[in-house]
This record gives C-alpha cells, sequence and structure tokens, in this order.
C-alpha cells in the first residue's frame, strides 16, 4: 500500500478515506526516469495524470522563438498533467526528469471510472482541484503584475 500512502499526502486526495485511497492506487501505475527524459510533451493529447513520488522535473512551454521557458520545478507529491485531462486540449507545457526520478502515471479513463464509481471522492477531487487552479491563477496573475511594473526598456 505504498501508492495509498503517497496518495494519502496528495492534497488531490486530501481527505480521501482508504478504502477511496486503494481504489485510486489500484489504477495507478509507477514509471521510472532517467535524468532528461521526457514525461509530457507539449502539444501531445494529455491522457493521464501525474503524481512525482521521487526526484524532479521540470515543467517549461515554448516561447516564439521556439526556445523553451522553464515555468517551474516540481518536487515530490506535486501534481502535473492534470489540466488536459480536464479540458482534453493538447498539453500546454513539456515535463522532463530533472535527475533519477519516479512518477505515479493515472490513466485519464481509469481515474474517471473510480470517480463515477464514488461521488464523494469525486467531489473531493474536483474541489482540491478548483483549489489548486485558483492558487497557480493568483501566482501567474502576481507574476504578470510584478512583469507589468517594471519600467519599460529603453530603445525598444
Amino acid at each position: 500500500m505504498e501508492t495509498a500512502r503517497i496518495l494519502r499526502v496528495v492534497p488531490l486526495f486530501a481527505g480521501a478515506t482508504d478504502a477511496q485511497l486503494k481504489a485510486v492506487s489500484k489504477v495507478a501505475r509507477l514509471r521510472r526516469l532517467k535524468p532528461g527524459e521526457t514525461v509530457i510533451r507539449e502539444g501531445e493529447p494529455g491522457t493521464s495524470v501525474y503524481i512525482l513520488k521521487s526526484g524532479s522535473v521540470s515543467v517549461a512551454m515554448s516561447r516564439r522563438d521556439d526556445e523553451a521557458q522553464v515555468l517551474a520545478k516540481l518536487v515530490p507529491c506535486d501534481l502535473f498533467g492534470e489540466m488536459a485531462i480536464l479540458d482534453h486540449k493538447p498539453r500546454s507545457a513539456t515535463v522532463t526528469a530533472s535527475e533519477e526520478t519516479e512518477v505515479l502515471e493515472i490513466p485519464e479513463p481509469d481515474l474517471r471510472r473510480v470517480l463515477d464509481a464514488d461521488p464523494d471522492l469525486a467531489l473531493r477531487v474536483h474541489r482540491a482541484l478548483a483549489v489548486i487552479f485558483c492558487a497557480r491563477l493568483r501566482a501567474a496573475n502576481e507574476k504578470l503584475l510584478a512583469w507589468s511594473s517594471l519600467p519599460p526598456e529603453h530603445g525598444a
């Protein structure tokens, strides 16, 4: 039940019962990644959500000049890949292992079946996602405000 123990500390499953965590654990798959290995590629279809078990990953997006801009470094218990499974749009960023890394991969169809079978868990997960997205939106707004407050460059 190591997977259930990990899920217990992930905010997405906060307050879930042992039985609920066990149900999610049954559909989670452990993936081991080498440094530089890509987990998610920007533009590809999103079919799974991931939880970082150990190691670290970088989240990057392509800029207009085709250079990658690192947006975040994630650490154990962080969640990623959830946007595409909710809106069914292509992945918005590339996620790459920074070191030897383990992730739990939860395929969207399997997670959907677990949530459809347990309305209480579905409500918990959707509320947790709302909190996660609100926090990310607030952080993005703060960065945008800080960026827009910078004095204009001379000669631009």
